[in-house]
């Protein structure tokens, strides 16, 4: 029987059977995409990582699988849904991220140094810890695993009190120029 030739539905039937070249020519028909759908929602790596678990759960759960539905869409419901548990564990890491690329814009911003200099006096009215992490953050443009050393303190920790000192200043400078409007 030549594998490359049966069905999907087919090949999964097989592999209930721990049919184990079933199981290869199935993978070969869809880690490609399963791949490419899966890189366009996380990284490379967790694309990776994902498509990995997404064949093992395929042939560790074939004997769940439902002929009344096409293969492809149940494989591509698996993979969607180790996507979503995958999201529901790291939802923490996707909202630091967002504050991270928040605190990025905000770097550009301020290392221009006519910038710095208007951002002076009002850098000055925080507290002097804070004065020390947007200089050291954003003059020296010193890495947070270097800001946390000098603190005695984690990189997320380092990262958490430089967005709070930019916060601060933010609220300074909106407040300036709210009473100036």
């Amino acid at each position: 029987m030549n594998l490359n030739e049966i069905s999907d539905e087919e090949l999964i039937e097989l592999i209930c059977e721990d049919h184990w070249e079933a199981f290869e020519v199935l993978y070969g028909r869809y880690v490609d995409r399963i791949f490419t759908f899966l890189k366009g929602k996380v990284d490379i790596e967790q694309a990776q990582d994902l498509t990995q678990a997404c064949f093992m759960k395929i042939h560790s759960s074939a004997n769940t699988y439902d002929p009344a539905y096409p293969a492809a869409a149940w494989i591509y419901t698996i993979a969607k849904n180790l996507f979503y548990d995958e999201y529901r564990k790291d939802k923490r890491h996707y909202e630091l991220n967002k504050i991270y690329k928040e605190q990025l814009e905000v770097e550009q911003n301020i290392s221009t140094s006519n910038l710095w200099q208007d951002l002076q006096p009002h850098i000055e009215r925080l507290d002097k810890q804070q004065q020390k992490l947007i200089f050291w953050r954003y003059q020296e443009g010193r890495e947070f695993d270097e800001i946390a050393n000098f603190l005695s303190v984690t990189s997320v920790n380092a990262r958490q009190l430089v967005s709070r000192a930019v916060k601060s200043l933010k609220l300074i400078v909106s407040k300036e120029e709210a009473q100036h409007d």
